[in-house]
């Protein structure tokens, strides 16, 4: 008896999509809960969350050190 193996694609197409859903505001996981495709869906939409997070800390962080110094500049 032959095996054969399930014919999915490669799981990084659905990491790719979830990371481009995020992106595009769509925040609903169109797999079912419990497969690997959605774990994978859900690693993507992480990932671009997370990188968004750091992006917007780094734009606070910077917007804070620009106004400090503004702030001393008028001081003295």
């Amino acid at each position: 008896m032959k095996h054969t193996k399930d014919r999915q694609p490669p799981l990084r197409i659905q990491v790719e999509k979830g990371y481009k859903a995020f992106h595009r505001g769509r925040v609903t996981n169109p797999y079912k809960i419990d497969t690997a495709f959605y774990k994978e869906w859900e690693r993507g939409f992480n990932k671009a969350y997370f990188e968004n997070l750091e992006k917007i800390k780094n734009r606070i962080g910077a917007m804070a050190v620009s106004i400090s110094t503004v702030s001393r500049n008028h001081a003295a």
